[in-house]
């Protein structure tokens, strides 16, 4: 019995960037999303890197009344990937 051939592989960056790989990176306490810059230069055309920054650091501010915590990070972070979603026609 012949062993099955292997399923053709289309190279990451050949793919539209709908498809690529993606990379959610998030930067820790009093950083910001450019922590991550040189790795997204690194991984080049073959993934999608969103590093967004958290409310209240890098460049943006922190709506009054956000409490800095996991959770509430967290549900940021939710929130901003079902838009970014939606926008880009991706995840859903």
């Amino acid at each position: 019995m012949a062993a099955a051939s292997a399923p053709a592989q289309i190279a990451p960056e050949r793919l539209p960037a709908r498809q690529r790989p993606l990379i959610v990176a998030l930067h820790g306490w009093l950083l910001a999303g450019r922590l991550w810059d040189r790795l997204a230069a690194e991984l080049g055309p073959d993934w999608e890197i969103w590093a967004p920054d958290l409310p209240g650091f890098g460049g943006r501010e922190r709506p009054r009344g956000l409490q800095a915590s996991l959770a509430t990070y967290g549900a940021w972070v939710a929130e901003q990937a079902r838009r970014q979603a939606q926008d880009a026609g991706r995840w859903c």
